[in-house]
This record gives C-alpha cells, sequence and structure tokens, in this order.
C-alpha cells in the first residue's frame, strides 16, 4: 500500500527544511516521494478544513513545544479540543504516535489521550512493523532527533502510541 504523507508545521525554518530534504530526496530516488510534503500551517486551526471525517490511517506529534506556562496552554497541540478534533479526522483503529524529549511533556500528552475516550494506548508488543517503521524514521531519523541526539546524547526520548477506537 502507496501511503500520501502530509507533514504540517507552524515555523517557517523548519517547513523550509523539510521541504528541501524532500526535494533532495526526490533528486536523489527520481520518481520516489511523490506522495510526500510539507506545508507551513497552524494544524490547530486548520485540521477540519484539511481533512474529511476518518480520512487519516496515522497522526505523529513529534517533538512539540511543551507550553509549559499556564498562561500558554491554549497554544499545546494536544488538547482536549484538539483530540476531539483529531479524533474526528483519526479512522477508527487509525494510530496516534506522540514523541519528546521532556518529560514533562510526555505526561500531559499522555496523560491527556488516555484520558480521552476514543484513544486508548498501544503495548509495544501490539505494534505492527509499519508502526515500528514508522516510529523509528520518525523519533530517530528526523532533524529534530538527530539535532536533539548530537545535542544532548545521554538524554532520553519518550514515545507512545495510542489507538483511535470506536465507541
Amino acid at each position: 500500500m502507496r501511503y500520501l504523507i502530509l507533514g504540517l508545521e507552524i515555523r517557517d525554518k523548519p517547513a523550509l527544511i523539510a521541504q528541501q530534504a524532500i526535494l533532495d530526496a526526490r533528486a536523489r530516488a527520481k520518481g520516489e516521494f511523490n506522495n510526500v510534503a510539507v506545508i507551513r500551517n497552524n494544524a490547530m486551526l486548520s485540521l477540519p478544513r484539511l481533512f474529511h471525517k476518518a480520512q487519516l490511517d496515522a497522526m505523529f506529534v513529534l517533538f512539540p513545544d511543551p507550553q509549559f506556562k499556564n498562561r500558554h496552554s491554549r497554544r499545546r497541540i494536544v488538547s482536549p479540543t484538539l483530540l476531539d478534533e483529531y479524533a474526528y479526522i483519526l479512522a477508527p483503529g487509525g494510530r496516534f504516535f506522540v514523541a519528546t524529549d521532556v518529560p514533562e511533556a510526555f505526561e500531559w500528552l499522555t496523560g491527556s489521550l488516555a484520558q480521552h475516550p476514543l484513544f486508548e494506548p498501544m503495548a509495544e508488543e501490539d505494534l505492527t512493523e509499519v508502526d515500528r517503521a514508522a516510529f523509528v524514521c520518525t523519533t530517530e531519523r528526523t532533524a529534530d532527533a538527530q539535532r536533539h541526539k548530537r545535542k544532548h546524547p545521554d538524554e532520553q526520548r519518550f514515545r507512545a502510541v495510542f489507538k483511535r477506537v470506536e465507541r
């Protein structure tokens, strides 16, 4: 099966870096990676206009800005309101991947998802080979992950997968 992959990035510089990486990959592997794109976009505002109900098989929230201050909590990419939107566009059985290098952010992400009635955590042994491969690629081979590994080689990264359930 061939997937369509669309990255949404709110910051200009990372979006440009990702776009260039995609163009470079396409140039190296003729005819490949035409199913991948990234756009500079505020996902918190545009998801309902970009995707239909149950259209997505997987979503990834990777190394988000933790927004620690309470006054900035509305900027968090995972919140009860946004989880309702994510559940709407994610197909039943779909995967919601999260990864961060900030323990407090991981607690917030996984706690919020665990409290939502349409998401349940998945055990590592329940992940498919595709799930595992997607997780390795997105949490260990992205530019953010590589940069973090160089800057903080001994620091841990935290990751989890949740499944969209039907109720």
